[in-house]
């Protein structure tokens, strides 16, 4: 249950009088502006005010299995949309690339932040201190001074989590149903899934777990670890399992909780869909080079590859669902 932070270098924000604990978002492009030309005036050509923003507006939109759809939960029955004609999200889009194309953002910033030549850093973390543990190790050339602020905006459901499912043809249905709840139940199996074996595969370094890169993967802390249950790995706080409840105690349900998506009909349509997203990666977050244009060009391709018999379908099992 991550959530999204701007991690600020505090040197910077102090000294172009920043109050981070009264940042809104309403007041971002204010600030990265007035550090950009603070910057550019001294002959800092290299600085980055941030490198990357979320293009999701907000809580009323939940993430699907494609990244041109989103279910609208502000109403009572959650609605699969196309985002490409969702107005909040097209003028979140708009000002991105506004931004970028202004200098507040600059998306191939890596060695700036590398660096420590920066404003802010965008991460996803179970907390503020994880998330300034994570920039201090992006950006070993920065102090221990920095900040992690999170914006109401930039934190709906952007996800329900990765699911591990058991298929209806399995010939082994109990018996995987068996395993998984072990894996979700029992702390030690769990990480010795995600993390392997201690002294072996990883070693505990201030309660947190610290690994060769070479050894148990992301994939299989995404679907086989239980985070409430498994250490907090070197990019956690010590504490993340207590941010987590913490989280999940103050979060509302979401309008989709106990729903899945059965994409069997639409699978090929899905994948093209996502394979076209990926090949405009830069069109969200303010990377077009011309965003009226490509949105044009996206609506028109969206619409050969599928997309409304993708959208017609998932609307089509919420209604089942909402009707049982």
């Amino acid at each position: 249950m991550k959530r999204c932070y701007l991690v600020f270098d505090l040197d910077r924000a102090e000294e172009y009088r920043l109050d981070l604990n009264e940042l809104s978002e309403e007041d971002l492009e204010a600030c990265l502006r007035l550090a950009a030309e603070g910057e550019s005036a001294r002959g800092n050509q290299g600085f980055t005010p941030v490198s990357y923003l979320n293009y999701r507006p907000g809580p009323d939109y939940e993430e699907s299995g494609c990244e041109f759809i989103a279910f609208d939960v502000s109403g009572e029955i959650p609605v699969a949309k196309n985002i490409l004609y969702e107005e909040p999200y097209l003028e979140r889009m708009r000002t991105l690339t506004k931004w970028r194309e202004e200098g507040l953002i600059v998306l191939d910033g890596g060695r700036a932040m590398e660096e420590g030549n920066f404003l802010a850093d965008t991460v996803y973390s179970y907390s503020p201190e994880a998330a300034e543990y994570q920039t201090a190790r992006r950006s070993p050339k920065t102090t221990d001074r920095l900040r992690a602020v999170a914006f109401p905006r930039m934190n709906g459901i952007y996800g329900r989590g990765t699911k591990t499912g058991i298929a209806a043809s399995s010939a082994h249905r109990e018996a995987a149903f068996d395993v998984l709840a072990e894996i979700y139940s029992d702390a030690g199996l769990s990480n010795a899934l995600v993390y392997g074996t201690a002294g072996k595969d990883y070693e505990l370094v201030d309660g947190r777990v610290v690994r060769d890169e070479k050894s148990t993967g992301e994939y299989e802390k995404m679907y086989f670890g239980n985070p409430f249950l498994t250490l907090p790995d070197s990019n956690d706080s010590p504490d993340k399992t207590q941010g987590l409840y913490e989280a999940a105690g103050t979060r509302p349900l979401s309008g989709l909780t106990g729903w899945s998506f059965d994409p069997s009909e639409v699978e090929t349509e899905l994948n093209r869909l996502n394979d076209c997203w990926l090949e405009h990666s830069g069109f969200s977050c303010g990377g077009s080079l011309d965003w009226e244009a490509e949105l044009e060009e996206l609506r028109g391709e969206t619409e050969r590859l599928g997309i409304d018999r993708v959208v017609e379908e998932m609307n089509a099992q919420i209604k089942e669902w909402e009707d049982r």
